[in-house]
């Protein structure tokens, strides 16, 4: 048993050196069990200790602190878009759309839109979307990239909050098994992503991500914000379904690289494509249970509804009938029945 205990510790400390030493000393990147420790505290708060805090009291009015968190929560992804997706601009956006707009711009236009041709013509716009290894140097490209990810990495926490404010409003119908499996689950995959590979080809996940989020939390923001709007934003299928693509351009994406030769960990290809899976057939499944049945629900209900008013004319023609003397002989004859 000890040896074997051993055995262990010395592969999980191999496993541990393999990691980008350029991340090892950046916060919660040494060992991945504080990230496991938050994410299976979070699960024991969320299912247990909030609900039975919250038992006996009224649900909490957070509209100004959701205000404020979803508008902190948009910024936060569109940053995270423009930091991991400034890479993947690709050339031809790069050399020639963006010098055709300058070069067809006025004076005052082009004194504007400079700095960001610099940025352009500099480090944005190399990555591939066929193959791109990680960049493991330090130089200021790949080290910005990594911080990226880690931020990436680090917003999964904040993203957390969702659940906990369900818990206070007392919404617990919305902490669903899907919710659990997303929030609980993606903060220990992602440290992976940064401990090991904070760069390359898996970062196409987190423009994607960090797009669809940013997308979601207007939504949320406009909601909490104009709650009334609520029902006549027909948004949030949209975004469910954007969230369904993201997943399969992810894992099309991601196994291309079976076929393709890329300097890139083939491990990594099946953790994001089993990820990418695994979230593709939860949320098509969230989609077919809460749209395509809502539809169901909306023909049964119809239908009942048309039966009921069927029913009613029947009954008023009946009564009709009665009130002008027809079968009246039979009505007094079992109205006698029962006088008896």
């Amino acid at each position: 048993m000890a040896q074997l205990m051993a055995s262990i510790a010395s592969d999980y400390k191999s496993a541990m050196d393999s990691g980008d030493p350029r991340v090892k000393e950046w916060f919660l990147m040494d060992s991945p069990f504080p990230t496991v420790a938050i994410c299976l505290f979070y699960l024991y708060f969320v299912t247990r200790l909030g609900p039975r805090l919250m038992k006996n009291r009224e649900a909490f009015k957070l509209r100004p602190l959701l205000l404020l968190y979803n508008g902190f929560q948009v910024y936060f992804s569109c940053w995270m878009f423009k930091e991991v997706g400034a890479l993947w601009l690709t050339l031809y956006v790069r050399s020639t759309f963006y010098s055709h707009c300058i070069a067809r711009s006025s004076n005052t236009l082009k004194h504007i839109l400079q700095p960001f041709q610099g940025l352009l013509s500099g480090w944005w716009g190399n990555y591939s979307l066929k193959c791109q290894p990680v960049d493991y140097s330090n130089n200021p490209t790949a080290m910005r990239m990594a911080n990226a990810v880690w931020w990436f990495y680090f917003s999964k926490f904040t993203e957390l909050s969702d659940t906990v404010f369900f818990v206070l409003r007392k919404k617990n119908d919305h902490i669903t098994v899907l919710h659990l499996i997303h929030h609980g689950g993606i903060p220990i995959a992602t440290w992976f992503g940064t401990k090991f590979v904070p760069g390359g080809h898996s970062t196409f996940c987190g423009m994607l991500n960090t797009f669809v989020h940013a997308v979601m939390y207007s939504y949320y923001f406009i909601s909490a914000l104009k709650p009334k709007w609520k029902g006549y934003l027909k948004f949030k299928k949209w975004v469910t379904l954007l969230q369904i693509a993201q997943f399969v351009l992810i894992m099309a994406h991601a196994l291309q690289l079976l076929v393709v030769e890329c300097d890139y960990p083939r491990s990594f290809v099946w953790f994001i494509s089993f990820h990418g899976l695994l979230f593709l057939i939860l949320f098509s499944n969230f989609y077919l249970r809460t749209y395509a049945g809502s539809k169901k629900r909306a023909a049964v209900t119809k239908a009942i509804s048309s039966m009921v008013s069927e029913e009613s004319e029947e009954t008023i023609m009946a009564k009709e009938i009665i009130s002008n003397g027809f079968n009246g002989d039979i009505v007094m004859r079992n109205a006698a029945k029962y006088d008896d």
